[in-house]
């Protein structure tokens, strides 16, 4: 087993609030303390040294900071040399004292993202949150790798509005930017969300970002590690309620019922993964990338010739000028990575 990623997911919502009282507030100190040890026995249980991290969940830096200094004391032990260690933050909830403690507890990279709340849409991502304070307060306690997820398309929002918010987080020197395209069923709104997604594109590359992926976009040196791994297909430890993750063949995805996950029924479901479905899965994420799948890479886990199984929708993708083929890999025309949807259906198993 090679793997060195890990994924940690804390499903803990942003609203639990500061106004319990001081019963509730020791039954949740108590209730997170029990998942936070599990963590830890998982952790000890990992074989191999870490290259990365990442500490999803939206709200993890929420936990009580004794908690979250037990965590990293156990993780710290199992991190390579060379490690990249993110966690997601909502600007909303984070403060000072915390992002001192995660500086000092070796947190790298920080994911600042953005929740919508169904019950009322936003029309202007900048406005609501104020990514200005958290940046600044990030980059005084020495973390500099910063990447935003942010949201297109969304309900009434205008291409100059969501042109004018992304310019405005650009001035705040992010490192890294992950587009996500609001869900919707209209087909007038999704005409809008991609007008949005290509101006994204420009003002980007205008802003020194590379587009290494779909909806990914960074800076020179500063590509998200466990997003990449994700794309290549490469194995990942999961951990937490609700996590999803593959291993040596198999698909695993956890309860998202806590009290069944400490009494140690942790999965919900396992997935044997055949050969074909192997292939077809790593066709599909590779494509996502804009180098696309790399025949060398390939080789390292299938025969080139398993190619063979979609050789009719290779050529058909090629024809429809999604896709190219040259000596080394198969990759996105610039039309297919600008339709990426269209491309992607072809191998969809």
């Amino acid at each position: 087993m090679n793997t060195k990623v890990l994924y940690i997911h804390v499903p803990f919502s942003e609203h639990i609030a500061s106004k319990l009282d001081q019963k509730q507030s020791n039954k949740v100190y108590a209730h997170d303390s029990s998942l936070i040890r599990q963590y830890i026995k998982e952790i000890e249980d990992i074989p191999v040294k870490l290259d990365t991290v990442y500490i999803g969940g939206a709200t993890p830096h929420r936990l009580d900071h004794k908690l979250l200094r037990n965590l990293f004391e156990v993780l710290s032990s199992k991190l390579s040399d060379n490690y990249e260690l993110s966690m997601e933050i909502n600007p909303r909830y984070i403060d000072e004292e915390t992002i001192g403690l995660l500086s000092r507890q070796g947190i790298n990279r920080v994911c600042l993202s953005i929740q919508q709340e169904e019950d009322n849409p936003f029309t202007d991502i900048s406005k609501l949150y104020d990514f200005k304070d958290t940046v600044s307060l990030l980059h005084k306690y020495g973390i500099f790798n910063i990447s935003f997820d942010i949201l297109f398309g969304l309900p009434n929002q205008t291409l100059k509005m969501f042109e004018d918010t992304l310019q405005n987080l650009c001035n705040l020197d992010p490192k890294h930017i992950t587009l996500y395209e609001y869900e919707s069923d209209d087909d007038s709104y999704n005409e809008s969300a991609y007008d949005q997604y290509i101006s994204a594109c420009t003002i980007l590359e205008n802003h020194g970002f590379n587009q290494y992926e779909v909806s990914s976009f960074s800076k020179e040196g500063f590509v998200s590690r466990y997003n990449l791994s994700n794309y290549k297909y490469e194995d990942t430890y999961g951990i937490g309620p609700d996590a999803s993750y593959k291993l040596d063949h198999f698909r695993y995805i956890n309860t998202n019922d806590i009290e069944n996950y400490l009494k140690g029924q942790r999965l919900s479901e396992t997935i044997e993964l055949d050969s074909k479905t192997e292939i077809s899965e790593y066709i599909f994420m590779n494509l996502h990338l804009k180098e696309g799948l790399m025949f060398k890479e390939f080789t390292k886990k299938h025969k080139i010739d398993d190619l063979e199984i979609f050789k009719e929708e290779i050529q058909s993708s090629i024809e429809e000028d999604l896709l190219v083929q040259d000596g080394t890999g198969l990759r996105a025309s610039p039309y297919g990575f600008k339709n990426i949807n269209d491309l992607l259906m072809y191998f969809i198993d």
